[in-house]
């Protein structure tokens, strides 16, 4: 099932992608999706595999048959009709194309024609026609009872009376007549040759019925089936150019179709007729009770009570029409067990009656036929024929909702498949649906091709949520891909522009999904410094930083980047993660601050974010240069080494020592990170951290690196003597971020102050006058 299955997602979008794009019309005899997706699902069920369970051709074959009944109720709603006719206004003349004397059949089409419901129940009852699968037609055979003829023409032939409780006439009604029999094997032929015949009625098939009764030799059968065709006269019909010149009229139908439809009643109430004789009469003449008992499925016993509404429908029109009452016999006979009255039909609107024949099925004694009604595709189509479709997508939505929105099974995928496609095409006619049960109907449809694998279509449906939903949706897919490399991240991202989302608006909520489970809570200041040490990225910090790419895919979302990057890196600074913040601006591609730079330049804008990108750049190639001495310093050269070794050593040492004191100093020249408060507080906050941990940090590190290369760069210990003044200098106010609430660094770094003063005694210099 699973290459059905695969192939089926594709050929489901194609034809709605042509819907959306005007490239054809949704409600096309050819093209319309409902008729396009019924036609692949009938060539995807020819390939269905031999081992499919019987659930799952039944599946296959009722959301087939749904969106069937979809295409042509639609096609009907979405036709404008005249306004309805009153059943004793039909046959009235309104127009000179109308005569008083119009004929039972212009009576019945105007009224069916003016109503929408009924026209609406001719197309559901049409629609049951071709759902039936029990077609299998008797042999033809020549003549009435050969068995039994023969038995008497033998019997006479000898001078013999007829076998006992044979019948002694060969009538049609010498059975019910006699009370008498006929042979057996005769018997068994007249039930097949019922069984048949209703059959054919109950596919539609009147004709076929009509025709195997003359070629049985049962040509008094063919009137009987006949007798329920409208009285129609050319002569009388209105002037449509449907009849040849020179053509004869002639009137055909049955005037006295009132007694015609009481003698089939009493038939299909007979207790001495087979059951399918009943039921054939019965469904002929719109009876329901008769039909029932040779109802198998809960589409025969559906076909049943429509086919009795439409008739109900029928006599209720001719029996208020004046112009019907001219024509037509008021003879009836009563049968000896009435059916259903008429007015159970006819007494309410059609889609009230047609929801207690849905209620009933659910409540049928038959537990077959009551488990068949709880069918998801069953339930739908029932709804969609009541035109209850807001009541079906919520219930439905309901139903996945309640299963814990799992999307693995095999018929909950095909039900999310259907019901987001018929969502869909309603919209796509500008119908309304509910909304919050179809973009969580669509949503779950999302997750299901995400879990089969088909990321090429998520794009697509997401942008048939509504417009906050469809960039959280496809946000949340793509935080699903968090895993993925670059380039699949990236393709999948840019699928947004070939289907109408906001590129940039995905993008900003994508990285706010995966930030909102990813971000720590800021440990103390005082915490931070034992961390500062560590060099290394765990899975939440790696997590972070490959967010950021998904702004970093496309230049419309470069100025985000920049100002995630920003936040992002006073995170880590903020948690003492000097390394991963480092890693942070890494990301960036080389032409993202061009780009932004360009774009400030024109609108005058993003200054401060600028500054405070390129501060926070100062500070880790700071940290990046402290890095360097150490490194420097790892590679000195035993004392014994060659003149030219150690002055190499030497000058590399002086030359990223001064490069470090230098950018240290313009840090703390600088007013660094010292900006104005804004509304951000968490920014504020931030910086005011970073700054109280760093610029000790920084101080401390410098001065440390700088007494301690004083033996081989011996102007280094006069740089740190004279860093301390730069922190006392009140223009800078360097000193205030030594001390806060929590703790006070100023200590340990007056220590080392003195430290490096006594070593510069020791060498003979002033320590407090300048070199």
């Amino acid at each position: 099932m699973d290459s059905l299955s695969d192939d089926v997602y594709t050929r489901f979008a194609q034809p709605l992608w042509r819907v959306q794009n005007r490239q054809a019309d949704p409600l096309d005899e050819a093209t319309g999706l409902a008729a396009v997706w019924s036609s692949v699902l009938d060539e995807l069920m020819a390939d269905l595999p031999l081992d499919a369970t019987p659930e799952e051709t039944e599946a296959w074959q009722l959301e087939r048959d749904t969106w069937q009944l979809v295409h042509l109720l639609y096609i009907e709603r979405m036709t404008d009709r005249p306004s309805p006719v009153d059943a004793d206004q039909a046959g009235q003349s309104s127009s000179t194309s109308w005569s008083y004397y119009s004929t039972p059949t212009d009576i019945v089409s105007r009224y069916i024609e003016s109503r929408t419901d009924l026209v609406q129940l001719s197309i559901v009852r049409d629609w049951l026609h071709a759902t039936t699968t029990s077609l299998s037609p008797a042999e033809i055979r020549r003549g009435y009872a050969p068995h039994t003829k023969h038995k008497l023409k033998d019997a006479k032939r000898r001078g013999a009376t007829a076998p006992t409780g044979l019948v002694t006439e060969l009538d049609p009604d010498a059975v019910d007549r006699q009370g008498a029999r006929l042979e057996s094997e005769d018997v068994a032929y007249e039930k097949a040759l019922m069984r048949s015949l209703f059959e054919y009625v109950r596919a539609g098939q009147i004709d076929q019925a009509l025709d195997m009764c003359a070629q049985s030799d049962q040509s008094w059968r063919t009137a009987s089936l006949r007798g329920g065709t409208l009285w129609q006269d050319p002569l009388l019909e209105p002037d449509d150019g449907a009849m040849d010149e020179g053509a004869t009229a002639v009137s055909t139908g049955n005037l006295n179709r009132q007694l015609w439809k009481s003698v089939c009643r009493r038939i299909a109430s007979s207790p001495t007729i087979t059951p399918y004789e009943r039921a054939l009469y019965g469904a002929i003449s719109g009876d329901v009770a008769s039909v029932l008992p040779v109802c198998s499925s809960w589409e025969d016993v559906l076909w049943a009570h429509v086919n009795g509404i439409f008739e109900a429908q029928v006599d209720h029109a001719l029996s208020r029409s004046q112009a019907a009452s001219f024509w037509l016999s008021e003879a009836t006979i009563e049968p000896t067990a009435p059916s259903r009255n008429e007015e159970d039909y006819t007494s309410q609107p059609i889609k009230s009656t047609l929801a207690n024949v849905f209620d009933s099925l659910l409540s049928s004694d038959s537990q077959e036929i009551a488990q068949s009604a709880r069918q998801p595709f069953r339930v739908a189509q029932s709804l969609l024929i009541t035109s209850r479709v807001d009541r079906l997508l919520s219930s439905f939505a309901q139903r996945i909702e309640d299963s814990g929105e799992t999307v693995e099974d095999e018929l909950t995928v095909q039900l999310l498949r259907f019901f987001s496609h018929l969502i869909l095409l309603l919209r796509a006619l500008e119908q309304d649906t509910a909304i919050e049960a179809s973009n969580y109907i669509i949503q779950q449809y999302i997750r299901a091709l995400k879990t089969k694998g088909r990321d090429e279509l998520v794009a697509f449906y997401a942008a048939n949520l509504d417009d906050s939903g469809s960039i959280d949706s496809y946000g949340k897919y793509l935080q699903s891909l968090e895993a993925a490399d670059t380039l699949t991240r990236r393709t999948a991202l840019l699928r947004t522009l070939e289907h109408g989302l906001d590129l940039r608006r995905v993008a900003l909520r994508t990285v706010q999904l995966i930030i909102a489970d990813s971000f720590l809570e800021i440990p103390d200041e005082e915490d931070v410094v034992q961390l500062l040490s560590q060099a290394r990225l765990d899975d939440r910090d790696d997590t972070l930083i490959r967010a950021l790419q998904w702004l970093t895919f496309d230049s419309r979302t470069y100025r985000d980047a920049l100002l995630q990057a920003n936040a992002l890196c006073r995170y880590f600074l903020t948690c003492g993660k000097p390394f991963a913040a480092r890693m942070t601006f890494q990301q960036l591609p080389s032409d993202l601050l061009p780009t932004n730079a360009a774009l400030a330049a024109e609108t005058g804008a993003d200054l401060a974010l600028f500054e405070e990108h390129l501060s926070l750049a100062r500070f880790l190639e700071a940290l990046q240069l402290h890095n360097q001495c150490a490194e420097v310093v790892s590679q000195q050269p035993p004392q014994r080494s060659s003149p030219v070794a150690l002055h190499e050593f030497g000058t590399a040492l002086r030359q990223v020592t001064e490069q470090f004191n230098e950018h240290v100093v313009q840090i703390l020249e600088s007013d660094w990170l010292n900006f104005e408060p804004t509304q951000d507080q968490r920014r504020t906050r931030e910086l005011s951290s970073i700054r109280h941990i760093y610029i000790p940090e920084l101080i401390t590190r410098l001065h440390r690196t700088l007494y301690e290369t004083r033996q081989w760069v011996p102007s280094n210990l006069q740089l740190a003597i004279d860093l301390a003044a730069t922190v006392a200098d009140e223009r800078y106010k360097v000193y205030l971020a030594f001390v806060t609430s929590k703790h006070n660094r100023m200590g340990e770094f007056l220590e080392l102050v003195r430290v490096a003063s006594i070593a510069a005694l020791d060498r003979g210099s002033n320590p407090f006058v300048a070199a």
